[in-house]
């Protein structure tokens, strides 16, 4: 099953997605995230981690790596991180009713939604049973119709509120980025908004366990698949770019700079691995998995960040303009890294996490 749907995915996009599509969805010629669309709800991807009594195809999260992988390898347009996230969420917090009503409609492609890719939750407040306040950057697909957002709960503890976008009293406002594969986040703007539920205490914490998890190993397999294509971009016109009469890929010191990123690619994709694994096997409570994978998005942030910065540097001076797509290598990466957490602040969490039964008790 699981080697079926990736090459489901790399076929498709192989056809889809090549440089010329992607220049013209750029400069507005094109609907491929459109496209795309389309053929991830007649192909079931939006389903692969939604379980078969919802119509899904009822897999674990190993299909996420899978999936998002291929996508960053051709910079595919637009957004499906946020489903597949919004998805995990939604299943964490094991509301069956809940369930019944939107994860068969998130597998069918019938409604888009939005997740918050940061902790910020200050700004958006439970008052009185209703949301006020602007909310965190979120991800998402253009029309989107349900989103999750953090918040601060009216007793001042942290939140997610899951809302229907198309409410009354919720306005959806642009947040351009330099990515152009995606082009754009988004706030939610909320004026007496009615949630459709706010999950607090042992529900919160297993939905943004959940959606960081999930988040995290979709920007982490986008980013890795991004570093891949730039390497081999790059080996490519290092091949057949001439100097002195012989190919730039043949003097060393360009060999060295490029083995350099392929080991840093390698050795990030094999820690991602490792703790996806210990994800799947399981652990007491998720805590352990969560910051390994957690760690392991930090390296494939920073791995495929200097495989994409290399790149324009390996390319020369053509390397920065518009025509090649190194810039779009560097763009995604760097979004990436501040989807779910900066490589500084994953780490900084990881170690209070690790350090904390060795810390001194003040008497």
């Amino acid at each position: 099953m699981k080697e079926e749907f990736r090459d489901s995915v790399a076929s498709v996009l192989k056809a889809e997605c090549d440089t010329l599509r992607l220049h013209a969805y750029v400069d507005g010629r094109n609907n491929l995230d459109l496209d795309l669309w389309e053929h991830a709800t007649q192909l079931g991807w939006l389903g692969a981690i939604v379980e078969e009594e919802f119509d899904g195809l009822g897999q674990d999260f190993s299909m996420i790596p899978l999936f998002h992988r291929e996508f960053g390898h051709y910079l595919a347009a637009g957004d499906f991180i946020s489903t597949h996230t919004f998805t995990a969420t939604l299943q964490a917090i094991n509301d069956a009713d809940f369930s019944k009503q939107y994860l068969p409609a998130l597998a069918a492609g019938r409604i888009k939604p939005l997740v918050p890719v940061t902790d910020d939750h200050i700004a958006l407040e439970v008052k009185d049973g209703v949301l006020r306040g602007i909310s965190g950057p979120l991800l998402g697909p253009a029309g989107a119709s349900i989103g999750a957002v953090r918040a601060t709960a009216e007793n001042g503890d942290p939140a997610i509120a899951i809302v229907d976008t198309d409410t009354r009293g919720c306005t959806i406002n642009d947040l351009p980025v330099l990515d152009q594969t995606r082009r754009k986040l988004y706030t939610l703007e909320c004026s007496d908004l009615q949630p459709l539920v706010v999950l607090q205490d042992d529900r919160f914490k297993r939905a943004d366990r959940a959606l960081n998890t999930s988040g995290r190993l979709a920007t982490a397999s986008d980013s890795i698949g991004v570093g891949y294509r730039a390497l081999e971009s790059t080996v490519a016109y290092l091949s057949e770019r001439q100097q002195f009469g012989r190919p730039i890929a043949s003097l060393q010191a360009i060999q060295h700079r490029c083995a350099n990123i392929a080991k840093d690619l390698k050795l990030a994709q094999c820690q991602l691995e490792a703790a996806l694994a210990q994800l799947l096997n399981g652990d007491d409570d998720g805590n352990d998995s969560a910051t390994w994978i957690a760690l392991a998005k930090a390296e494939c942030d920073e791995a495929s960040t200097q495989a994409a910065a290399e790149s324009i540097q390996l390319h020369g001076g053509v390397g920065f303009t518009w025509e090649y797509d190194c810039h779009f290598f560097l763009h995604r990466t760097r979004l990436n890294e501040q989807f779910f957490g900066s490589p500084n602040d994953l780490r900084g969490d990881a170690l209070d996490r690790l350090t904390s039964d060795f810390r001194p008790t003040s008497q």
